[in-house]
């Protein structure tokens, strides 16, 4: 709706020149849309524009978005650090706001669905040391390794029941198996984001820096291409 409005500022303009009404009535609240209003109008119209987007993408019924999530969520937190560096102070202060609400779902490790992040495993483009970046950068390094630790946990514990339903001997007891039953529910290389453009560059920067920031750990561990790294 915001970047609807911001089509009609000339005619603001104009009807505030040639209608008296217009700008009497408009008078008795805020009072007529100047440039500056405009310039917030435009800038937080194109920071709600993430939102918006971001939304539509996950909430699709005719595609896939389960391994998606994490990047989505990688992707707000990204936006929202960014914008708290910003010089805006109204903006600061509504990213203050929805950071509280973020974090109210996504802060506490033991609150959230730890399956969002495994799900993504599941997608061919994405393994262990790329989760494993993409967590460090929403919690930092200690507890992004520990949310790590837990989601490679889940995956073997998920592998080791599709197996063990999926054998021959379907009477074995699975108190047999050495795995612990998956609880879901407890559980620097620079790029410059475009904060203001489409959604999918968002995603696209995001990815290359979290791509550029294995492959740096891929040489740092003297990781050749031949090598059997789980996270490759």
């Amino acid at each position: 709706m915001l970047c609807v409005a911001t089509e009609y500022e000339r005619a603001f303009d104009r009807y505030l020149e040639e209608d008296f009404v217009f700008s009497r009535d408009l008078g008795e609240g805020h009072g007529v849309p100047d440039s500056n209003d405009w310039k917030n109008v435009k800038r937080l119209g194109g920071f709600l524009q993430h939102f918006y987007e971001l939304t539509l993408r996950v909430s699709g019924t005719k595609y896939i978005t389960s391994n998606t999530f994490s990047d989505s969520i990688s992707c707000v937190d990204t936006v929202l650090q960014q914008c708290r560096l910003s010089d805006d102070n109204d903006l600061k202060k509504m990213v203050e706001l929805m950071t509280s609400k973020f974090n109210k779902y996504w802060g506490d490790v033991k609150k959230f669905n730890l399956m969002i992040f495994v799900a993504s495993l599941f997608d061919p483009r994405t393994k262990l040391a790329y989760l494993k970046v993409t967590l460090r950068g929403m919690y930092g390094i200690e507890l992004g390794d520990k949310v790590s630790q837990l989601c490679e946990e889940a995956l073997v514990d998920i592998f080791n029941d599709y197996k063990r339903i999926h054998s021959d001997n379907h009477t074995t007891k699975s108190s047999t198996s050495s795995s612990k039953p998956v609880n879901v529910g407890t559980s620097s290389t620079s790029k410059t984001f475009n904060l203001f453009g489409s959604v999918d560059d968002t995603f696209k920067a995001l990815r290359e820096r979290n791509m550029a920031e294995v492959k740096r750990q891929k040489i740092e561990a003297g990781v050749t291409e031949d090598s059997n790294w789980i996270g490759i």
